[in-house]
């Protein structure tokens, strides 16, 4: 055969080199006892797409141990470890060694398989969505909001600036604005002024309307694939 690779058979000089490194194929899929790249006349050893793809056949399937899936709650493709329970994901890693957080459709069953999370998650966005129209209720009632505190950036003199640096750094400070409070100057904070009581209301209503339009969103998503769940095959 014609084709340069470790998996295929071929009539060449490359042939005598018994024992010996071959130029390999870089997936290196079918090895000898001895660690070496093997020769082989049979294509259905041949996983390697490069290879395949210079002989025009397509490769065999590796069988995975850990098939792909998808997660009951955020739907993403993840490993499914055994071909039982979803890889841990959703996690941050802050360090080495170690991570905080996972999503909460790690370790269970794939959406392939079940969808009992799903529904579980799914009551509890619901609650969720009760919430911030209470929350919003209160917000559009006048005078059930008292006062907002806010955090702000201040700036500070930096103390060594002497050996180098800016002249100011930034620090976090709270402020509590009060029901009337107006809208007041002030340089030492990074914007140079602070918010009325009427900006930070109209502020956090807008805020919580956006997570109530997200919330039913994924209300209706969850709904879809709730009601279209059945037993599938898990992905390759």
């Amino acid at each position: 055969m014609a084709c340069m690779t470790t998996h295929l058979s071929q009539k060449s000089r490359f042939a005598s080199l018994a024992g010996k490194m071959v130029p390999a194929c870089r997936q290196g899929s079918v090895r000898g006892a001895q660690g070496w790249y093997d020769m082989t006349e049979d294509r259905s050893k041949v996983d390697c797409k490069r290879c395949a793809k210079a002989e025009g056949f397509a490769p065999a399937v590796k069988a995975s141990a850990n098939p792909g899936g998808t997660c009951q709650v955020c739907f993403a493709q993840q490993r499914v470890m055994g071909g039982q329970t979803m890889a841990i994901h959703g996690y941050t890693r802050p360090g080495c060694g170690y991570i905080i957080g996972d999503c909460r459709g790690s370790k269970h069953l794939p959406f392939e398989k079940d969808c009992t999370v799903t529904k579980s998650h799914r009551v509890g966005m619901s609650a969720h969505l009760a919430g911030l129209q209470a929350e919003l209720e209160r917000l559009q009632t006048p005078g059930a909001v008292k006062a907002f505190n806010l955090q702000v950036e201040t700036r500070v003199r930096n103390p060594e600036f002497r050996f180098g640096g800016t002249a100011s750094r930034y620090v976090k400070e709270e402020v509590v604005i009060k029901l009337g409070d107006e809208r007041r100057t002030d340089m030492k904070f990074i914007h140079s002024y602070i918010p009325s009581f009427a900006d930070c209301l109209k502020r956090e209503i807008w805020d919580v309307e956006g997570k109530i339009r997200a919330t039913v969103n994924e209300l209706a998503f969850l709904d879809e694939k709730i009601a279209g769940w059945s037993v599938k095959e898990l992905l390759p």
